[in-house]
C-alpha cells in the first residue's frame, strides 16, 4: 500500500453544502475493491447501471482523502470515441512551434523556453502525486466508448513501475511518486479486450436495495428540502420507484428503466410541490402509494421514452 491512509466510505455520508458535494454510500464490496486496487496499483475497473455511483465513486475517494482541496486532487477524463490514449498523457502543439520558428522576432533561444507541451489528465495525476500526502484520483469515464486499441494503449502507461513516461519532443520524464488511485468506468457499449480486463480489479455495482435507496433518499432530502416530504410518504415513495424498476427490468419492451439519479430529481419535484398539493399523494391501509386520481404523479421524470411513457401510463394518459 503506497499511503497509510485508507478509503472507508465514511467521509461522504452526510450533504457538504460548502462544496455542494452529495451524499455517497459506497457497499463494503466496492470500498474493500478499491482498497485491493490500491495494494495492487492496478486500476479499479468498474460496471453498473447509468445512475448507480460509478462516475461518484472518484469524487468520493478524493474528498475522504484530501478534505475540502479534493478538486486539486481529482482529475477526470471522459472519454469519446474519438479519444486517443496519448491525449491523456500530454499533447504537444507542434504547429504552434512552427510558426514561432518561422516568426523571425522570435529568437531561436527563445523558442528553446517556451512550453509547448499541456499534461492530460494522465500525466496530471502523475505529475501531482508525491510521497508526502495520499495519492490523487485519476477517473477515466466510459472506456468502453473509445476505440478497440485505447484500453490496451492506455494500460501500458498505467501498470508500469514505476509509473512514468516521456515527453518525446523534449524527453522530459514524467513519473508518479506513488500510484494514483484509478477508477475506470464502463457501460459495457461494447467489449474490453482480454488483457485489459486481466490487468484490472473489477467491480460490478448493483442496483440499491430498498434500504439502500432510503438512505439515499434520506440524506439528500437533507439538501433538497430543509422540511423534507411529508415523513408519512417517503418509504411509500421508495416502494413505489423499487416496484416501478423492477417491473421494468424485468419488461424486455422497456426501453430505459429509471436510475436512483431520476428517483432524487423525483424526490426533488416532489418535495417542492407537495406542500402546494394537498391530496395529491396519500398513502393507504396497506402502506401502499395512493396517486390522487390514480394518475403517477410527475412521470416526466420517471419515464424517459415514448414507449415507457405508454406503456406506464397508458394510452388515455397521453
Amino acid at each position: 500500500m503506497t499511503s497509510a491512509k485508507k478509503y472507508t466510505g465514511e467521509a461522504l455520508t452526510k450533504y457538504q453544502a460548502a462544496l455542494d458535494l452529495d451524499p455517497y454510500f459506497p457497499s463494503d464490496g466496492l470500498i474493500r475493491a478499491v482498497e485491493v486496487a490500491r495494494l495492487l496499483e492496478r486500476p479499479l475497473l468498474l460496471r453498473g447501471e447509468p445512475g448507480s455511483g460509478k462516475t461518484r465513486l472518484a469524487e468520493a475517494i478524493a474528498y475522504e482523502l484530501h478534505g475540502d482541496k479534493y478538486q486539486d486532487f481529482l482529475f477526470r477524463w471522459n472519454i469519446k470515441s474519438t479519444t486517443k490514449a496519448q491525449e491523456g498523457l500530454y499533447v504537444y502543439d507542434h504547429l504552434q512551434r512552427l510558426r514561432d520558428v518561422q516568426d523571425t522576432s522570435i529568437k531561436k533561444d527563445e523558442i528553446a523556453k517556451i512550453q509547448y507541451w499541456k499534461l492530460g489528465p494522465v500525466g496530471e495525476a502523475f505529475d501531482k502525486s508525491s510521497r508526502d500526502y495520499p495519492p490523487p484520483v485519476l477517473l477515466i469515464d466510459e472506456i468502453d466508448k473509445a476505440d478497440i486499441d485505447f484500453p490496451n494503449d492506455l494500460l501500458d502507461v498505467l501498470e508500469g513501475k514505476p509509473k512514468k513516461f516521456k515527453i518525446l519532443e523534449t524527453g522530459k520524464d514524467i513519473e508518479a511518486k506513488q500510484s494514483p488511485v484509478v477508477i475506470i468506468t464502463s457501460n459495457d457499449e461494447k467489449e474490453l479486450p482480454n488483457a485489459f480486463l486481466r490487468r484490472c480489479v473489477f467491480f460490478y455495482i448493483p442496483f440499491p436495495s430498498y434500504e439502500e435507496l432510503l438512505r439515499i433518499a434520506r440524506a439528500n432530502l437533507a439538501k433538497i428540502q430543509n422540511a423534507g416530504i411529508q415523513e408519512s410518504l417517503i418509504e411509500p415513495l421508495i416502494r413505489f420507484f423499487r416496484h416501478k424498476y423492477l417491473e421494468m427490468k424485468n419488461n424486455p419492451n422497456t426501453d430505459k428503466r429509471p436510475s436512483t439519479s431520476e428517483l432524487l430529481d423525483w424526490l426533488r419535484v416532489v418535495a417542492y410541490y407537495q406542500p402546494q398539493e394537498n391530496g395529491e399523494l396519500q398513502v393507504g391501509e396497506q402502506g401502499e402509494l395512493i396517486f390522487r386520481d390514480g394518475k403517477v404523479l410527475y412521470p416526466e421524470v420517471l419515464f424517459k421514452s415514448f414507449d415507457d411513457w405508454k406503456m406506464q401510463l397508458g394510452e388515455d394518459y397521453i
